[in-house]
């Protein structure tokens, strides 16, 4: 199943969809953060589907490979105007140490460590727990890296167990990869949020799926539960 394909496309409709909704709130400040997100997700769909179908080998054997990484978009926060609340809104832009964060974050990867990325983005997203209404991109992206950290072992040891030749190492670890440099980008999005969000709408903070660090069970087939 092209799971990551199908989670693109999601997000694709739903901000077409809150793109002029967001337009007229903001009288049009909103348009260029739509843009920059629709872009960067259609952008993916040039590599989304090759990545599928080679998932696709290990999901056809039992290896649930793609299957937990994405939550589906069904699962994103309904429309609402207004935050329910200002609690937490700040004057300025959060401070977040972006570089030191993708430094280290690649320089584990770099040597395969998956549970050094799982600690490491763990205690990010227990710093970004401070400002729940802001940096909401970059967190979407640590939300996912953990995740995914946490699964690829699952998936290498599955693998192991079945005796498959084939490893999705490569495959998993260039998603980590990509979405670690990602994180860059995004700050810039979220900075472009700020302002948004200080007028008290919640652009991008209910535009995205709360992401678990591990799904509620690790099993094929592949339901739509997270």
């Amino acid at each position: 199943m092209n799971y990551l394909t199908i989670h693109l496309k999601e997000a694709i409709e739903i901000n077409q969809t809150r793109a002029p909704l967001y337009a007229k709130l903001t009288n049009g400040e909103s348009t260029k953060i739509s843009n920059a997100l629709l872009q960067s997700e259609k952008l993916s769909l040039a590599t989304s589907l090759p990545m599928d179908k080679t998932a696709g080998y290990w999901q056809k054997r039992g290896v649930p490979v793609f299957a937990h990484e994405f939550i589906p978009m069904d699962q994103t926060p309904e429309f609402a105007e207004q935050f329910i609340d200002m609690d937490g809104i700040t004057s300025e832009f959060p401070n977040f140490p972006t570089d030191q964060v993708m430094s280290d974050l690649l320089k584990n990867l770099k040597t395969d460590d998956y549970a050094s990325v799982s600690a490491l983005t763990k205690n990010v997203l227990e710093d970004l727990s401070v400002t729940p209404k802001h940096l909401c991109l970059i967190r979407h992206l640590v939300e996912s890296i953990h995740r995914g950290a946490n699964l690829l072992p699952l998936h290498l040891e599955k693998t192991k167990e079945k005796n498959l030749f084939f490893s999705p190492k490569k495959l998993c670890h260039y998603l980590l990869w990509a979405q670690t440099v990602a994180i860059k980008p995004s700050l810039r999005i979220d900075r472009w949020a700020h302002p948004i969000q200080r007028q008290g709408i919640p652009i991008i903070f209910q535009d995205v799926p709360y992401i678990p660090p591990m799904p509620k069970r690790y099993a094929v087939p592949f339901g739509k539960s997270p």
